[in-house]
């Protein structure tokens, strides 16, 4: 059976555990095809479900190696592991991403579409107060009064 043919099938579906069993019959969850990384076959699906972190979740559990952890937190839909990530890098809020998904094509998007597309409220949360952290320190910190700032965070 061709499992890398199998697994982009089960990846509309959201068939977690038949996506698990592809990975254990031998797919990498670091394969390329088409030249790019597996699992944006799988983020660029047309497919939006609650299932859709748990497909992510199997390519972590499978050894997924993704160099950027803020947006694996946010696929995995993992508030606590974005606000770790975050705090030691509140910048990655103004990065954009762009993926090439069936439905809503994702073109320079933030963090918050993306969350918004995936319809992921774990992590909204988390990215809501820290943009507006940020918002508040620039505002504060134009007036000269980031000191209140940083008595009002702790």
């Amino acid at each position: 059976m061709d499992y890398l043919k199998k697994i982009i099938t089960d990846f509309e579906l959201h068939s977690v555990e038949v996506i698990k069993d592809c990975f254990e019959h031998g797919v990498s969850a670091n394969e390329n095809i088409n030249g790019k990384p597996l699992i944006y076959s799988l983020v660029n699906m047309y497919t939006r479900g609650p299932l859709f972190k748990q497909c992510i979740k199997a390519f972590v559990d499978h050894g997924l190696e993704f160099n950027n952890k803020i947006l694996l937190a946010v696929l995995l839909d993992d508030a606590d592991l974005l606000d770790d990530h975050l705090t030691n890098n509140s910048t990655a809020l103004q990065k954009t991403y762009s993926f090439d998904c069936t439905f809503t094509p994702l073109y320079e998007a933030s963090l918050l579409h993306i969350c918004a597309e995936y319809n992921h409220l774990a992590w909204q949360k988390s990215l809501l107060s820290m943009a507006l952290i940020l918002t508040l320190r620039q505002v504060l910190t134009s007036m000269g009064l980031e000191d209140i700032l940083q008595s009002f965070i702790r």
